[in-house]
């Protein structure tokens, strides 16, 4: 999850597309306890919401990401990702 919140503060483009990231940290290690933690998310900080919960599977993880989503109500579209995709910043340019 760090090397994703890395990626997407090194993408501008793609940062102004995106209202919120939510990050549901279900696991037994706690992202923030991740000693590159502070630096990977210091350009995402005003779009980034941890959420810290008990491990309710996956489902539970995108449960809960769709459902702060719908109560901020700021997002038409909400994009759920594990934390071990490979994002890529070219996407959002188009074609």
């Amino acid at each position: 999850m760090v090397d994703q919140l890395r990626t997407l503060g090194e993408s501008p483009a793609l940062l102004e597309l995106i209202d919120k990231i939510y990050v549901v940290d279900q696991g037994t290690s706690r992202l923030r306890d991740y000693p590159d933690y502070a630096d990977a998310s210091k350009k995402v900080t005003d779009q980034l919401v941890v959420i810290e919960q008990g491990n309710l599977g996956g489902s539970g993880g995108f449960a809960r990401a769709m459902a702060e989503t719908l109560r901020a109500g700021d997002s038409d579209y909400l994009l759920i990702l594990d934390d071990d995709i490979s994002l890529d910043p070219r996407a959002s340019s188009g074609p």
